[in-house]
């Protein structure tokens, strides 16, 4: 079995709606590291890009690619695009396996680190399932949009002639906010500095 990388619907679409040193000034940054703790996941994340209009995913299965013309995690417009395995002919199970047998859920927590070290929390609102022959949305890969992560991985049936999964699901996940500080804790924060 195998899973290859998404067919996008354009080549090299997309690409953050700030740059690189503002979002970096906004506390956003590359994704290093991803966690999906209601399916015991911790992952590396490598970057990606686009190939021949394919989605690149990271040879090892056991990581997952951030497309690194998608937004950073944290920044405050864009998508952060990351793909990966739901497994390998040779490699065995993929980081994302769970996603693709649908152990994900409306509503679970996924946790971004950052390359400074910065953790950005994401709750899941939508999953979808979408034909590779067709290509992903324009939606999926969008720029424009509030701050999201897009999770993308394979699914549905396996085309033993082809050795690929003939569907890409698709999980999207808003950023959860921090509650705001209260007036006691900004003081509080102030002295301590």
């Amino acid at each position: 079995m195998s899973c290859s990388s998404s067919r996008t619907s354009t080549t090299q679409t997309g690409s953050p709606g700030k740059s690189q040193a503002a979002a970096e000034a906004a506390g956003a940054g590359a994704p290093l590291m991803i966690a999906l703790p209601s399916i015991e996941v911790t992952t590396l994340v490598a970057p990606v890009g686009v190939s021949q209009g394919n989605l690149q995913v990271p040879d090892d299965p056991a990581q997952v690619g951030w497309w690194v013309r998608s937004a950073q995690a944290g920044a405050e417009t864009g998508s952060v695009i990351i793909d990966g395995h739901v497994d390998t002919e040779h490699g065995g199970l993929g980081a994302l396996y769970r996603m693709g047998v649908g152990d994900l859920r409306i509503g679970d927590r996924i946790v971004v680190t950052t390359m400074f070290g910065r953790q950005v929390s994401y709750r899941i609102y939508r999953q979808d399932l979408y034909p590779k022959a067709a290509g992903l949305p324009t939606e999926v890969l969008a720029q424009s949009l509030e701050p999201r992560l897009v999770l993308i991985t394979c699914g549905g049936p396996f085309d033993v002639n082809n050795r690929n999964y003939e569907d890409n699901i698709v999980v999207c996940q808003v950023v959860i906010k921090p509650p705001p500080m209260q007036r006691g804790e900004i003081v509080e924060a102030q002295f301590r500095s």
